[in-house]
C-alpha cells in the first residue's frame, strides 16, 4: 500500500508543479531583466549558486532515499511474514529470535532515516540564506538606484517579490526530487 501511494504521490505532484515550476523560475528572471538589466543580473547570479546547492544535497540524499524505502519494504515484508507464521514461530520457540531481525531492521530504518533527514534539513537554512543574501543585495543596490531615480520603490519589491517567487518554485523543484525518487524506489 505504500509503495502505491508514493506512486500515486508523486504522479500527482508531476501533473500539479512540474509543469509550474519551470515557468516561475524563467519568468522571475525574464520580468527582473525587464524591470532593470543589472538588477537581474543579481537573479543569474544567485540561480546557479542554488542549483549547486540544491545538487548537492540531492545527491547525497537520493541514494538514502532508495535505502529507506528499501528497509521499508523490507520490514513491511517482515510484518507480513511473522503476522502469517505466527503459529509456526510459537511452535518453534522462535520468538526471541524473530524478535531480534524485526529490532534490527527497524532500528536499520531508524537510522537511514535519521541520515536522510538531517540532509534535508539543510534544504531550507540554505535557500532561506541564498534567498535573504538575494533580498538584501536588492535592496542594497536598489536603494541606490531609487537615490538615482533610475528606479522607483515599487520596482524595487517587484524584484523582490519575483526573486521570492524562483526561488520558492525551485524549493518546489527540489522537493517534487524527493517525491520521484521514492517513487521509483517504490516502482
Amino acid at each position: 500500500t505504500n509503495d502505491v501511494n508514493q506512486l500515486q504521490l508523486a504522479l500527482a505532484m508531476l501533473i500539479r508543479l512540474v509543469v509550474r515550476a519551470p515557468f516561475l523560475s524563467v519568468g522571475s528572471v525574464v520580468m527582473a531583466f525587464i524591470i532593470d538589466k543589472r538588477l537581474g543580473l543579481i537573479f543569474l547570479l544567485l540561480l546557479p549558486i542554488f542549483c549547486g546547492i540544491l545538487y548537492l544535497i540531492i545527491r547525497y540524499a537520493v541514494p538514502l532515499y532508495q535505502k529507506v524505502q528499501q528497509r521499508l519494504d523490507r520490514l513491511n515484508k517482515l510484518v507480513a511474514q511473522n503476522l502469517s507464521g505466527v503459529r509456526v514461530i510459537r511452535a518453534y520457540a522462535r520468538k526471541e529470535t524473530d524478535t531480534k531481525v524485526f529490532s534490527e531492521t527497524t532500528d536499520e530504518l531508524a537510522t537511514i532515516n535519521e541520515k536522510v533527514s538531517n540532509i534535508s534539513a539543510l534544504m531550507s537554512p540554505s535557500t532561506t540564506l541564498i534567498m535573504n543574501i538575494g533580498v538584501i543585495t536588492l535592496l542594497y543596490l536598489g536603494g541606490f538606484s531609487v537615490n538615482d531615480g533610475t528606479l522607483q520603490q515599487g520596482q524595487v519589491l517587484a524584484l523582490i517579490s519575483y526573486m521570492n517567487q524562483m526561488l520558492l518554485a525551485l524549493i518546489v523543484v527540489s522537493n517534487l526530487i524527493v517525491v520521484f525518487t521514492r517513487a521509483y524506489a517504490s516502482g
